[in-house]
């Protein structure tokens, strides 16, 4: 194959040297001289070939072309990079080389009026100055014509092949055997500037074979050959795959990746085809495992599935842990191949409940509600969780949570059973506005009908009373406080004058009671009174129950003219009420036809009708407690007394 150098060439080259580490030492040689062309007079086609045989870049910067003696013919002045596999040029003549030998580039012109010797020249490359220093010289070629008989003057270039060794033997040079299409002087111009000519050997060493692995790996074939500018192509079946290498690499392969693999080596010798091999890719397995729940203190076996043989982290299947724990498991298939992936078993390690119990007092003919905690459902000894024991009791309790698991403990619920306390209450009498103080006895506080235990009935009533002991039980019986209210007993004050002259006497009765005292101290029933002015006269009746009332009586007194006497009689003859005060109901003595009206303090009437002569009733239980006055009219004549109504 030819390679063919352009100016574009030495740009990427320059570009590459950027990521390319550059080496001062690197496998610069000599690899073609056309010193005597085939031309008459001066030559034009001289040129030099400089290859890098090497695996790094390199920079000529600073390296000098010599020959003809210590004499640069040509130096890099500024950054020259030469990539592996590339070619430097150099011509006596740049254009006449390019525009003969068809090239794409341009060579290196050295300097002015140097030639290559006909007979033999010594051609150096240095590092450096020129120098007589060996140190800096890179390659030497001391030719000659007798190296390679065609070069000498008969229209070939002499070329060597970096593969043959060293190029400072003669018989690593051959003649040229590309056409260059040119005929100078009758004879044909052959040479290759710029490209790599090399024998045509061309053998497999080794080589690929067969390769079994497992999914995900890196199958790598490999062959070696023996020869220059050879290509390869590798191939799938008849499928072309791969790089121009000796060495096809298949990362990560699948199952679609195997097939059969062969390569065809290409050179300017022709072509070789390796044998034909075979790539195995067995499957990775995939595996699964269970997963559960076991309480704490009990076992989990792990059942994985999907492989032939398996690792469990921690090395057992059968595990008991005491927390939720994951055990990552993987596989092997018979074939070897690992599990693709790492299945995982989460064991979830369930905490055993510990039940705790409420216990407590009741009353005796109660129930108790047992109300254990700390799991998800209790057993209760005696099979209920409400019970209602007679005499003091223990209950033991189990529980078991939502996942099952049993307690560790036995919680235990006593129940205490309270006695019920027996109530009695004292009763009794009262008057009537005065009050009674219940007391109950048997327990320890007390609930009193009407929520008071002083009371104040104004008629004989039953209080019902229930006790509680310190236990809070209440008690088995209501007991009855019966409270007799006594009514007051009516007072009344009757005179037997409603109006005297100074000097007469009046008799005051009380009646309505049993005993009797009045504002004077008198303690008989009826008291004579003889008063110089108006007075009025109280008295406290007591009746046979003890009850207590007073009433009040005015007694009035005139001076009496001889007019008034007369008045005074007629008035006091006209009409007599009594009792007085009274319930309501008054008897009236009337001594002639009358006209009688009775009016309350704020003079509102509250009867008024017309009455024969004698006795009648006046009923006033309609009316409210209090003072009134009645009017009896007769003609012009009127009396008027006061009536006190208590009921």
């Amino acid at each position: 194959m030819k390679h063919r150098l352009k100016n574009v060439t030495y740009k990427i080259a320059i570009v590459i040297a950027l990521v390319f580490s550059i080496q001062t030492k690197a496998q610069l040689v000599f690899t073609e001289i056309m010193f005597n062309p085939p031309e008459s007079g001066t030559d034009s086609l001289e040129y030099i070939e400089l290859y890098n045989s090497g695996s790094t870049s390199i920079d000529l910067n600073g390296y000098n072309l010599a020959f003809g003696g210590l004499v640069s013919r040509y130096t890099f002045t500024t950054s020259y990079i030469v990539a592996p596999a590339s070619f430097v040029v150099f011509a006596v003549n740049a254009n006449a080389v390019k525009r003969n030998f068809g090239l794409l580039f341009t060579p290196l012109q050295w300097n002015a009026g140097a030639g290559l010797g006909n007979s033999g020249t010594n051609i150096k490359l240095f590092s450096g100055p020129v120098s007589t220093s060996s140190v800096t010289i890179v390659d030497s070629v001391l030719y000659s014509n007798t190296w390679v008989s065609s070069a000498a003057g008969l229209g070939t270039s002499m070329s060597f092949c970096p593969s043959s060794g060293n190029n400072s033997l003669s018989t690593n040079w051959f003649s040229s055997a590309v056409n260059s299409g040119k005929i100078i002087n009758s004879l044909p111009l052959y040479g290759s500037p710029g490209t790599l000519e090399c024998p045509c050997t061309m053998s497999i060493v080794s080589q690929p074979s067969s390769i079994s692995l497992c999914e995900g790996n890196t199958a790598v074939f490999t062959t070696s050959v023996t020869g220059v500018g050879l290509s390869y192509q590798w191939k799938k079946g008849t499928v072309n795959v791969g790089v121009d290498s000796p060495t096809l690499t298949l990362s990560s392969v699948v199952s679609s990746d195997a097939s059969n693999y062969s390569v065809v080596i290409t050179s300017t010798c022709g072509t070789l085809s390796s044998n034909t091999v075979a790539l195995v890719v067995n499957a990775l397995p995939t595996v699964s495992v269970n997963t559960g729940a076991i309480c704490n203190g009990n076992s989990f076996t792990i059942t994985p599935s999907g492989a032939s043989s398996y690792t469990v982290s921690g090395g057992l299947s059968i595990v008991n842990p005491s927390v939720t724990t994951s055990y990552s498991v993987t596989g092997a298939s018979t074939a070897g191949c690992v599990s693709s992936n790492t299945a995982v078993s989460t064991v979830t390690v369930n905490a055993l409940p510990t039940v705790s119990v409420n216990t407590g007092a009741i009353c005796n003919g109660n129930s108790f509600t047992i109300t254990p905690s700390g799991a998800s459902s209790y057993t209760v000894s005696g099979g209920l969780s409400v019970v209602n024991p007679s005499v003091t009791t223990s209950y033991s309790v189990t529980g078991t949570s939502t996942a099952g698991c049993v307690s560790s403990n036995t919680a235990v619920s006593t129940i205490t059973v309270n006695a019920l306390p027996t109530v009695s209450v004292n009763t009794g009498a009262i008057c009537n506005g005065n009050s009674f103080t219940i007391t109950p006895s048997g327990a320890s506080s007390y609930t009193v009908s009407g929520g008071l235990s002083v009371v104040n009935p104004s008629v004989t009533t039953s209080y019902s009373v229930t006790g509680t002991s310190t236990a809070g039980c209440v008690s088995s019986n209501t007991a009855v406080s019966t409270v007799t209210v006594n009514a007051l007993p009516i007072i009344t004050i009757a005179s037997s004058s409603s109006l005297i002259c100074i000097g007469q006497t009046a008799n005051l009765t009380a009646s309505g009671a049993v005993s009797y005292t009045w504002n004077t101290s008198v303690t008989t029933s009826v008291i004579a009174v003889s008063p110089t002015v108006t007075t009025t006269y109280t008295v406290n009746g007591i009746d046979a129950n003890g009850c207590s009332n007073f009433a009040t009586a005015t007694q009035n007194v005139s001076v009496c003219t001889n007019l008034e006497d007369a008045f005074i009689n007629i008035q006091n003859s006209l009409f007599n009420v009594y009792p007085n005060p009274s319930n309501g109901i008054f008897t009236i003595e009337l001594a002639a036809d009358v006209k009688v009206i009775i009016t309350n303090a704020l003079g509102q009437e509250v009867v008024n009708n017309n009455y024969t002569e004698g006795k009648h009733l006046l009923h006033l239980q309609d009316v409210a407690n209090g003072i009134y006055f009645v009017k009896v009219s007769v003609g012009n004549t009127q009396s008027t007394k006061r009536l006190v109504v208590n009921k």
